[in-house]
């Protein structure tokens, strides 16, 4: 038996074994805002999953010399980090376990949820994406985090716009249509088609406001990937109710948001 054939098979038997979770309900927590924890709203609500949804504010310090979420620093990150140690924004709590990291978040929610992918090759496909989707992610936060000014960001979007989301937009359309599937990994959504979709939107919004061109067009198939999983039932109370309507990014630190 080769190697393939083998994990394929290892594969299969996780697939098939019953999992029993630690609790009945599962806890995230994340700033009031969708940036990373819009992907996990979205799954939960794909899944029709009752989650508590712990969102923290940061408020202005009383002499007005910067801003503070005592509820995070003060009280729940310390009582956290004496389960995990690596705790941060987002996490997951469900009973004993403690989660951290976001796509360590999504992974967890998504086998929780009962997303699942049908095959090893799907699972590899669903890896890759999720990591790169991530990669576009992190280019996105240097130009609404950086510092710069309102008309700065602007500025600064064309060439982003040319360049960076360019090249991630024509490797997550490119892959898309190569696998020739719906989704990423398959005719079902799983977490990077969910972050996909929060990437794409929150690009399209940073693209209206610097008044440049949205290049999603340019990309069809993954455009139509962000349409699907916008049509998907289950999440129809999801993109009418609050969470949706969060700003994409913090506005106490962004220039977009």
């Amino acid at each position: 038996m080769d190697l393939k054939n083998l994990l394929e098979q290892n594969f299969a038997a996780r697939v098939n074994m019953p999992v029993q979770f630690p609790s009945e309900k599962v806890t995230m927590g994340y700033w009031a805002i969708r940036g990373l924890a819009a992907p996990m709203r979205m799954m939960a609500a794909y899944a029709k999953m009752d989650m508590e949804d712990i969102q923290y504010s940061a408020t202005k310090k009383a002499d007005g010399s910067g801003w503070e979420t005592p509820a995070w620093f003060n009280e729940d990150k310390p009582m956290l980090a004496e389960k995990n140690a690596m705790i941060n924004l987002p996490y997951i709590v469900d009973g004993s376990a403690v989660i951290t990291q976001s796509n360590s978040c999504y992974l967890y929610l998504a086998r929780r949820c009962g997303i699942k992918v049908t095959s090893l090759d799907a699972q590899f496909d669903m890896e890759q994406t999720l990591m790169q989707v991530f990669d576009l992610r992190n280019d996105a936060m240097k130009q609404v985090y950086g510092g710069a000014s309102k008309d700065e960001f602007k500025k600064n979007m064309v060439g982003y716009m040319s360049g960076a989301v360019t090249g991630h937009y024509t490797k997550l359309d490119g892959f898309l249509r190569q696998k020739g599937t719906q989704y990423f990994s398959g005719e079902m959504p799983h977490c990077p088609d969910f972050h996909a979709f929060e990437m794409v939107d929150m690009h399209s919004a940073m693209a209206k406001e610097a008044g440049v061109p949205d290049l999603i067009d340019n990309f069809p198939a993954l455009k139509k990937l962000h349409a699907d999983v916008r049509a998907l039932p289950t999440l129809e109370a999801y993109f009418a109710g609050p969470n949706y309507k969060l700003p994409f990014n913090n506005p106490a630190f962004a220039s977009f948001y």
